[in-house]
């Protein structure tokens, strides 16, 4: 009885939720929207599931998307679809600690998901910024980058303003990461255009000072001439070259055999009075 009214439950919340893919990502799974939506029922029910009824969902959906790679292999919805599966899949088997095939789905999650951003790059139907919000993280530090960028060229997934100027900074910041100084420059600067045509450019002020000091290069103190190290001499210490160090310790040495001669002399003169 028990198991019948979870199927029950399932199956309710199965109609209840038909479009909720549709509705989380801002796009359609058309040829495969029945797995879709059931991937987005899942993450939204899994704790209070059996862990059976789970396992069966689990397969059905993998041996259902499998299916249809042959016919969707150019459609970057599809790919991104799978590997929202496989995220859930290394959910699943990390509440029932098994780390082994947590690694494995999480290493096909991103394998599905780059294939996704590789495919939509050429094919339709394009994925949604809120659909490159959901892949970025986890992602190799380069993909994770060209994620945020597609998200930002798409206007942002976020419900506010706030998040589109944050999404700058996160791009800035991964360019950064990356090394990519001269690229990063650039998005500041498409940064700045864009906040001087808003409404929000003194509400990011603060923000923009600080990624343009993070991404200045430090400046190096500049040479000091001869005339600067005549005003400021070096201070005696091991770690100044090994020549200085050593002309320091004759001067030093000379200095007091100075001394001690001079003493010398008072002491003998003193004595033959």
């Amino acid at each position: 009885m028990k198991i019948l009214l979870i199927i029950a439950g399932f199956l309710f919340s199965f109609l209840v939720n038909a479009s909720e893919f549709e509705e989380a990502f801002d796009m359609s799974a058309n040829g495969f929207s029945r797995e879709a939506n059931r991937i987005i029922v899942f993450a939204d029910s899994a704790p209070n599931r059996d862990v059976v009824l789970q396992q069966n969902e689990f397969d059905f959906i993998s041996k259902s998307l499998a299916s249809k790679e042959a016919a969707y292999t150019n459609n970057p919805i599809y790919w991104f679809t799978r590997g929202l599966h496989a995220k859930n899949m290394a959910s699943f088997y990390q509440q029932n600690n098994q780390p082994e095939k947590v690694a494995d789905k999480i290493k096909k999650k991103n394998k599905f998901y780059l294939k996704a951003m590789s495919v939509d790059k050429k094919h339709s139907p394009d994925l949604s910024a809120r659909a490159y919000a959901a892949m970025k993280s986890g992602l190799p530090d380069e993909s994770k980058q060209q994620a945020i960028a597609a998200e930002l060229g798409l206007g942002g997934s976020g419900e506010s303003e706030s998040y589109y100027w944050l999404l700058h900074w996160s791009n800035i910041n991964e360019l950064k990461k990356l090394g990519r100084m001269d690229d990063a420059k650039t998005a500041l600067a498409n940064m700045k255009k864009e906040l001087a045509e808003s409404d929000q450019k003194e509400t990011f002020k603060s923000l923009v000072k600080k990624i343009d000091k993070d991404i200045k290069p430090k400046e190096k103190p500049a040479a000091e001439t001869k005339t600067d190290r005549k005003k400021e001499p070096k201070a005696f210490t091991e770690e100044s070259s090994d020549d200085e160090y050593y002309e320091y310790l004759i001067m030093l040495f000379i200095a007091m055999l100075i001394l001690l001669i001079v003493a010398g002399l008072i002491e003998y003169k003193r004595r033959h009075k």
